[in-house]
């Protein structure tokens, strides 16, 4: 089974420490919510794709790439616009109970961390 990922563009502010599936982001007891579970589109996030890669069933561990040039230099134009990214997957939905793993900034191993890697020229960015 392949599994294609896409990444979009959030377009509303989140908090790290407060965000879940259902809350992006937390001011007492305010709970600035997503307009749906998982993030609602248009609202959430942008429908738009902005680069995505396959995953196929067996294969090991390995890293994904994204090329999001073109949302950074919205930011770098606009920085109200950095909500970052979301990941999604076009099978969370149908494959109930199969589910991707993405290591965290706090995984003990910091080799498999997630890392933004900012290239000026092509093509040595890899």
């Amino acid at each position: 089974m392949e599994r294609k990922l896409a990444a979009h563009k959030i377009q509303k502010a989140w908090n790290e420490a407060h965000a879940t599936s259902n809350v992006a982001s937390q001011s007492g007891d305010n709970k600035n919510k997503w307009e749906k579970e998982m993030m609602g589109e248009l609202n959430d996030y942008d429908p738009d794709v902005i680069a995505t890669d396959i995953i196929s069933e067996g294969e090991d561990q390995h890293n994904i790439y994204f090329n999001i040039t073109s949302v950074f230099k919205d930011w770098a134009a606009d920085k109200s616009s950095d909500h970052g990214i979301v990941i999604k997957d076009s099978q969370h939905e149908s494959v109930p109970g199969y589910f991707l793993k993405f290591a965290s900034l706090n995984h003990p191993d910091p080799t498999v961390r997630p890392y933004l890697m900012i290239c000026q020229k092509k093509p040595i960015c890899e």
